[in-house]
C-alpha cells in the first residue's frame, strides 16, 4: 500500500509541474528577447593567402558596393559586389578572393563567420562559400540549398548556419553536411524575403519584407505594422538591454517585450543596425551613419572627415579595440570612438564596373562611366586623350592605315586622333549639315578597307571622308525607322552592316536602309559578328544565320539556352569557333558541339554585357561581375 502511495505521489507531483509550465506558456503575452551575444569568438586564421584554383581565367572587378563585414581578431573580412576583401588592420595590408580564387561570383550579399574560424559568404546567384583557412567550398541547390540567391547568413550558438535564402530561411549543420528547410511550412505562410538573422538559444528572429517573425523552437509569433512597427518591411535587427530593434524602410522602432514603440524622429530607410557593448546603436542610412545612444535621446549624425561622401551603408561591426567599422557603396571605413576620427580600408586598383571594351592598335581599352584605361601588361588609367578629358568617351576605333580614333560623346567636341606611331591630336568633323552632329551620341566608329570612315550615332550616321590636316568631311545620312544606337556593326567589304532593335540594316555612301533577305519578317536577332574570314553572323535565341557574301543561309539551334536568354555580343575565332555573350552565361560552339560556361567554371557572372576577341585571341568578358579574360 506505502509503495502505492509513493507512485501516486509522484504522479501528482508530476502533474503539477506540467500543469505549472503550461499556465506559464498559455499566460506568455510575448516572446522573450533573445541574448545580446549569439556567436562565441572565434580563433581566426592567419592572414590568408588567395590560391588560383581557376586558372583560365583572370578577372578584375571593383570590391564594391560593401554588404556585409566581420571582425576575426585583427582582419576585417568584407562581402562586396566584387569578391571577397581582407585587411589586417594593424599593417592595412590587404588581398582580394575573386573567381579564379574559387569564389562561387563576384556579386555578394553577406559574410559571417563560425567559431572554428571558417569565413560564410552568400552570394546574388550562385549559393554560399565557405572558406576554411586555405581553398573556398561552395553549396548550392544542387546540395540541397532551396535557392542559389542569398540575402543574409548567421550561425547559431550551436554552430550551424542559417541562411536567408529567396526560397526561405534554411539551416545547414557542417557536421552533416546538409542542408534542411529551417522556415514555416507552405501552408502556413508563403516565403517571405528575408533581410536579417538573429538566433537565439532555441531559435531565431527574422526581419522580413512582411514584418518580423520570431521563432522560439516550437510556434512562430508574426508583428506587422498592426502592432507598431513602421513599416512591414524590415531589414536588420539588434536587441540591447532596452529590448530588441528593427531597422525598417520607414523608420527604427523598439520592441520591449510586449509593444513595438517608433522612434519618432527616425522615419528614413535605415539599412543596419550595430549595437556597441554600451547599448549605443549606430545606424546605416542613405546619407551616413547615425548614431543613437538610447531610445529617447536625439540622434545624433556623425559627418566623414574630408570630401568623402559615405553612402548607403549597408553593414557595421564593432571591434574590441575601439573602432566602429561600416561598409557603405564607396568603401570600409573606421570611427575610432575615443578619439573621433575616421579611416578608410585601401581598395585595390581595378577599373571596373566597365561600360564598354575595344580593341585597337594592340592594347585593350576599357571605359567606365567616369574613366578610360588601356590594357597592356596590366590596366593604365588614362585621364586625357589630346588634352581632353576621357570621361565623356564613347567610342573607339582603328581607321584603315592603322590609326586611333577616340570620340568624345559627339563629333561637336572634336575627334581624337593619333596616327599608327605618332601621338594624339584633335581634329575636326566638318559639316554642312547645318549643325546636326552637336546633338549626335557616337558609340562606335568603323572603318572601310577602302578608306571610308563611319561614325554611328543615336540618330544617324556620319561617313568620313577626304582627311585633311584639320579633320573629315562629315556626311551625315539617315532613314525612317532608324532610332537609338545600334547594338552590333560590322564592315564587309565597302558596306556597313548594322543591328538596330533586332534588325539588320545596310549602309553605304549612298544611304541607309533596313536589310529583310527573308522577306518582311518580324525582327528578332540579337547579335551581329563578323568572321576572320569576312563572312556576318546573325544569331537569335532559336537560330543562327550566315552570310558569305554572297547567299544567306539559316539554322536553327540546337543547344539548352532558355528561350528567355538574351544574346548581348558574339565573336567568331580563327578556327571558326563561335562565342555567345548571354545574360545566362557564354555559349561556344567549336568541334560540331555547344559547350555552356557559367560561374561553375570561373566566369565572374552568368550576365554577360560584351565580349571582345583579340587578334591573339585573348577572349575578354565584360560582365556584371567584372571583366575577366579568357588566356
Amino acid at each position: 500500500m506505502r509503495r502505492i502511495y509513493l507512485w501516486l505521489s509522484l504522479v501528482i507531483l508530476l502533474f503539477a509541474v506540467s500543469l505549472t509550465a503550461v499556465l506559464a506558456v498559455g499566460w506568455q503575452t510575448a516572446p522573450r528577447l533573445p541574448p545580446t551575444s549569439p556567436v562565441a569568438t572565434a580563433v581566426s586564421p592567419t592572414f590568408p593567402t588567395p590560391i588560383i584554383s581557376r586558372p583560365v581565367w583572370q578577372s578584375w572587378a571593383t570590391p564594391l558596393p560593401v554588404r556585409g563585414i566581420v571582425v576575426q581578431d585583427g582582419l576585417l573580412w568584407a562581402a562586396t559586389g566584387g569578391g571577397v576583401m581582407v585587411w589586417d588592420l594593424s599593417t592595412a595590408a590587404s588581398t582580394q578572393f575573386r573567381v579564379e580564387h574559387g569564389l562561387p561570383s563576384h556579386q555578394l550579399t553577406s559574410i559571417t563567420a563560425d567559431a572554428r574560424g571558417h569565413i560564410w559568404v552568400g552570394s546574388a546567384d550562385a549559393g554560399v562559400a565557405e572558406y576554411d583557412g586555405r581553398t573556398w567550398h561552395t553549396t548550392t541547390t544542387a546540395d540541397g540549398l532551396p535557392s542559389n540567391s542569398i540575402e543574409t547568413l548567421a550561425i547559431t550558438p550551436h554552430g550551424q548556419l542559417l541562411a536567408g535564402t529567396a526560397a526561405g530561411l534554411s539551416q545547414y549543420d557542417p557536421a552533416s553536411g546538409r542542408w534542411t528547410n529551417a522556415g514555416r511550412t507552405s501552408w502556413q505562410l508563403a516565403a517571405p524575403a528575408i533581410h536579417a538573422i538573429w538566433p537565439t538559444g532555441q531559435g531565431w528572429w527574422l526581419a522580413t519584407n512582411a514584418g518580423v517573425a520570431e521563432y522560439d523552437g516550437r510556434t512562430w509569433h508574426t508583428t506587422t505594422t498592426a502592432d507598431g512597427l513602421p513599416s512591414n518591411d524590415v531589414l536588420a535587427l539588434a536587441p540591447t538591454a532596452e529590448g530588441m530593434w528593427a531597422a525598417t524602410a520607414n523608420g527604427l522602432a523598439l520592441f520591449d517585450g510586449q509593444t513595438w514603440h517608433p522612434i519618432p524622429s527616425l522615419t528614413q530607410p535605415i539599412y543596419n543596425i550595430t549595437a556597441l557593448p554600451t547599448g549605443e546603436l549606430w545606424l546605416g542610412t542613405q546619407s551616413g551613419v547615425v548614431r543613437l545612444p538610447y531610445a529617447t535621446a536625439a540622434p545624433q549624425a556623425i559627418p566623414l572627415a574630408a570630401d568623402e561622401l559615405l553612402q548607403s551603408v549597408a553593414a557595421a561591426v564593432w571591434d574590441p579595440l575601439g573602432t566602429v567599422w561600416v561598409g557603405s557603396e564607396t568603401g570600409v571605413y573606421g570611427y575610432t570612438t575615443a578619439a573621433g576620427t575616421w579611416r578608410k580600408l585601401p581598395l585595390p586598383f581595378t577599373p571596373s564596373p566597365a561600360t564598354n571594351l575595344w580593341a585597337a592598335q594592340g592594347q585593350v581599352w576599357q571605359t567606365t562611366a567616369e574613366d578610360v584605361y588601356a590594357f597592356t601588361s596590366g590596366w593604365q588609367a588614362i585621364p586625357t586623350l589630346a588634352g581632353q578629358p576621357t570621361s565623356s568617351l564613347t567610342a573607339v576605333g582603328e581607321d584603315h592605315v592603322g590609326g586611333l580614333l577616340a570620340l568624345f560623346n559627339t563629333p561637336s567636341a572634336g575627334i581624337a586622333y593619333r596616327p599608327h606611331g605618332g601621338t594624339w591630336q584633335m581634329r575636326h568633323c566638318q559639316t554642312g549639315a547645318g549643325g546636326h552632329i552637336y546633338g549626335s551620341t557616337v558609340g562606335a566608329v568603323r572603318w572601310t578597307t577602302g578608306g571610308t570612315g563611319w561614325l554611328v550615332a543615336h540618330d544617324g550616321l556620319l561617313r568620313l571622308d577626304s582627311a585633311v590636316a584639320t579633320g573629315w568631311d562629315c556626311h551625315f545620312l539617315t532613314a525612317d525607322g532608324y532610332s537609338g544606337l545600334p547594338s552590333h556593326t560590322a564592315v564587309q567589304g565597302e558596306v556597313l552592316y548594322l543591328l538596330q532593335r533586332g534588325e539588320l540594316w545596310r549602309a553605304t555612301a549612298d544611304g541607309m536602309a533596313p536589310l529583310r533577305p527573308w522577306g518582311a519578317e518580324t525582327p528578332h536577332w540579337q547579335a551581329l559578328v563578323q568572321g576572320g574570314d569576312g563572312a556576318l553572323w546573325l544569331a537569335s535565341a532559336a537560330e543562327l544565320a550566315h552570310y558569305d557574301g554572297q547567299q544567306w543561309t539559316r539554322s536553327t539551334l540546337e543547344w539548352p539556352l532558355p528561350p528567355t536568354a538574351i544574346i548581348n555580343d558574339a565573336a567568331v575565332g580563327q578556327g571558326g569557333e563561335l562565342w555567345l555573350a548571354t545574360d545566362v552565361g557564354l555559349a561556344w560552339f567549336a568541334n560540331g558541339r555547344w559547350q555552356w560556361l557559367t560561374t561553375a567554371d570561373g566566369l565572374p557572372s552568368n550576365d554577360i554585357r560584351h565580349l571582345l576577341l583579340t587578334p591573339t585571341q585573348e577572349l575578354w568578358l565584360l560582365t556584371a561581375g567584372g571583366t575577366a579574360v579568357r588566356h
